[in-house]
């Protein structure tokens, strides 16, 4: 998830820390969720959220959330990820969200996020873009390599294409992107 105009809030601590703080909640607003990988970077954000339902079933079953074995453990215990999107990449806009949805357990976090950092830090202006990518895991295999990319994604920003001092940035693009955090009073 990008902040909005891909603003660099997240190099304020106290914006990063709500971040954080937040996301590492979502399980106990949301107990049919686990949380895999995750990193803040800059102006962004990437990680990995498991929903579990048990297809036997209407009920949520907690015990067969995904943890360190994730991505194996739905294929080995017969449970299902469920997510509001089709099975390949999706750009997802988050609206008339199903509950408990991958876009409703977003939105809830983006409000929440939003309120807090605009109430509590200097960013009166802070906001996330409104929509999102979006992907299902398959599978162990796919898991691991999505966590690697995850862990690894702070280390590659001087390359990332959402940085806006990066040689993959045209001037324009750089020009247009140059609203940082201590530029926006």
């Amino acid at each position: 998830m990008c902040t909005q105009g891909k603003v660099e809030f997240f190099n304020d601590k106290s914006t990063l820390y709500f971040a954080k703080k937040f996301w590492k909640e979502i399980p106990e607003r949301h107990p049919h969720v686990t949380l895999g990988a995750f990193e803040f970077v800059h102006n962004h954000m990437h990680g990995i959220i498991t929903i579990i339902r048990d297809p036997k079933s209407s009920f949520i079953d907690r015990k067969n959330s995904l943890q360190s074995d994730a991505g194996a453990s739905f294929i080995d215990r017969g449970s299902q990820l469920q997510n509001d999107a089709p099975a390949s990449n999706q750009h997802t806009i988050p609206n008339h969200c199903e509950s408990g949805s991958i876009g409703a357990i977003l939105q809830g976090y983006k409000m929440i996020t939003k309120r807090m950092i605009r109430f509590d830090t200097k960013f009166r202006d802070f906001d996330w873009q409104r929509d999102f990518w979006d992907h299902i895991i398959r599978n162990q295999k796919e898991y691991s390599r999505i966590t690697r990319y995850i862990e690894k994604n702070l280390e590659r920003w001087e390359r990332d294409r959402h940085n806006p001092i990066s040689p993959n940035f045209t001037a324009d693009e750089i020009s247009e992107a140059g609203r940082l955090p201590w530029n926006t009073m």
